[in-house]
């Protein structure tokens, strides 16, 4: 890690992420295409005894975290985004909010390790208090509009209408097309393949069906349309990763590693828009603390004037007799 860092393994958690992914990509691999970490240099027993969650589970595993090596590589566990919403969690179409990690913008480029707990638990609790404000001031409930929810019934029941095939080797092919292409180090040129290999699933998989299957407890036509939104939702990835030629975060160009002029600083927004996938650019409103300004710094300046002696005249000595 310090070939890539001079912080070692204490770096942010993208750039260890990319160097993983950098001597795995150079063919530096355990025999099963990881790479090792190791902690025993930290004590086996303070390991142990500071890291008890992940000892138990690598053990579980078979694995010695606290004195042994654990095959590790990259993994995608959490998403910098989510729903566009406001600071109560409402969103642009009415009676939806977002509750929880779904809250998008909070983390910007990169999250802080810890934070998604209390990103889960905030809007989680913001979420509530604000839905239930909104349905007391409401007299009854809106009626559904029928064009609405036949359309939803027919797209959730597209599956049936195709014979049965297997939607599960379709689910490794997108987890291998995001890994390859949109995964830790992205370029121009394997974005558009990406996006190509996920437009080619996305029609495997609407011909691919359940047949004359039952409804009842059917957990394979579960699995059927989460795919199609697994697909959905890399696509959104893709596209708004091409539209960013930059590199902040855990966002990385490797034909534009620059992260950038900060003060420009934007979100970007994907939507389907007539049936089609599009992102936009929406600028970020500094409106507590701009880049390069530090508000501890600017305390402690506060703070150390405010603790400053008053300068005042020596008293004489007839004074102070």
């Amino acid at each position: 890690m310090f070939d890539y860092d001079a912080r070692g393994e204490r770096a942010t958690r993208d750039i260890v992420s990319r160097a993983i992914y950098a001597q795995m990509r150079a063919g530096h691999t355990t025999p099963n295409g990881g790479v090792y970490i190791r902690m025993s240099h930290l004590g086996p027993e303070d390991v142990a005894r500071n890291f008890a969650g992940m000892v138990k589970r690598c053990a579980d595993c078979g694995f010695d975290l606290a004195g042994g090596l654990v095959e590790v590589v990259p993994t995608a566990h959490y998403l910098m985004g989510g729903i566009v919403c406001d600071a109560d969690t409402r969103t642009a179409m009415a009676g939806l909010y977002v509750a929880g990690e779904d809250a998008g913008g909070a983390h910007g480029a990169n999250r802080l390790g810890g934070n998604g707990v209390a990103n889960s638990t905030v809007f989680g609790g913001v979420a509530g208090d604000t839905m239930a404000a909104d349905i007391a001031g409401h007299s009854g409930i809106p009626e559904p509009d029928p064009e609405l929810l036949e359309a939803a019934r027919q797209a959730a029941e597209r599956p049936f209408a195709g014979k049965p095939g297997d939607i599960y080797a379709l689910r490794e092919d997108l987890l291998a097309a995001m890994w390859e292409d949109v995964g830790v180090l992205r370029s121009a040129e394997g974005l558009a393949r990406g996006i190509a290999r996920l437009e080619q699933l996305r029609q495997e998989l609407y011909a691919v069906g359940l047949g004359t299957a039952t409804r009842a407890f059917n957990l394979t036509w579960q699995d059927w349309l989460n795919l199609e939104s697994l697909i959905d939702v890399g696509e959104a990835i893709a596209q708004a990763a091409v539209a960013r030629t930059n590199s902040r975060g855990a966002h990385f160009r490797e034909d534009f590693p620059e992260e950038g002029n900060l003060a420009g600083s934007y979100f970007t927004v994907a939507a389907r828009r007539d049936g089609k996938p599009g992102v936009s650019k929406e600028p970020v409103k500094f409106s507590i603390v701009a880049p390069g300004q530090s508000l501890i710094e600017e305390a402690e300046a506060a703070s150390a004037q405010r603790s400053e002696p008053h300068s005042s005249a020596p008293r004489s000595s007839e004074t102070a007799r």
